[in-house]
């Protein structure tokens, strides 16, 4: 089984240097071997700041609004080999538009060898630092299938609601969340856990969890 966590963010920098040292800051804290990215036929190691402006600069994308001429990145990273890797990491980023559309965004696909030891508590603690660098707007973790991430460039897109959800404040949480749900302390707002067992999405326990959790959220 594997694991995607997703965060989408409002903005992201526009510089180069503030978009690479985002990357190295979240590699340096998922200490779980050595980042690479593909280029040509070939990798190349993730090892510093430098690398990861690199990697961004090898994925420029140049991209129009209006009259305005922009470029945006979406680099992935991967431990591993690139056809099965352990880990991975896929940043869309460097888009401004005032439009409320979420385009940024981070998404880590995690291969269930890397949870088989007390994954719970490493999923949970990936996440919050991965709000502490990139300071989202919601985001959530859970199979491949559950929740099913929103689409890129959703008009005022509604929080899908997974086995981890984070939610800053602007979003409205009951005090009282369905058993055996809880909320934790996050940076600028909550994470939501569903169920404290790490998600198996062949568990009726674990997918009535998240239904109920995201019940109670929208009926407020």
């Amino acid at each position: 089984m594997k694991y995607r966590l997703q965060l989408y963010m409002d903005t992201s920098p526009t510089e180069l240097g503030d978009l690479a040292r985002q990357l190295r800051t979240l590699i340096d804290s998922w200490r779980v071997g050595e980042w690479c990215y593909e280029v040509g036929d070939g990798v190349k190691s993730v090892r510093s700041v430098e690398d990861c402006g690199a990697a961004l600069e090898e994925n420029t994308y140049p991209w129009k609004y209006g009259d305005q001429k922009r470029v945006s990145y979406e680099p992935t990273l991967f431990v591993g080999a690139p056809e099965a890797p352990l880990v991975s990491v896929t940043y869309t980023c460097g888009v401004e538009i005032d439009l409320p559309l979420m385009p940024n965004r981070l998404v880590a696909i995690v291969d269930s060898e890397l949870t088989a030891d007390n994954g719970a508590a490493l999923l949970q603690s990936w996440m919050l630092g991965a709000i502490e660098i990139f300071r989202p707007r919601f985001g959530h973790a859970g199979s491949l299938d559950i929740p099913t991430p929103v689409m890129p460039l959703t008009p005022h897109p509604k929080p899908p609601i997974g086995w981890l959800t984070y939610l800053t404040h602007a979003f409205q949480v009951p005090a009282k969340l369905p058993q055996p749900s809880v909320a934790y302390a996050a940076p600028d707002g909550v994470l939501l856990v569903a169920h404290p067992e790490l998600f198996l999405e062949f568990k009726p326990a674990h997918r009535d969890a998240v239904r109920n959790l995201e019940a109670a959220l929208w009926q407020t």
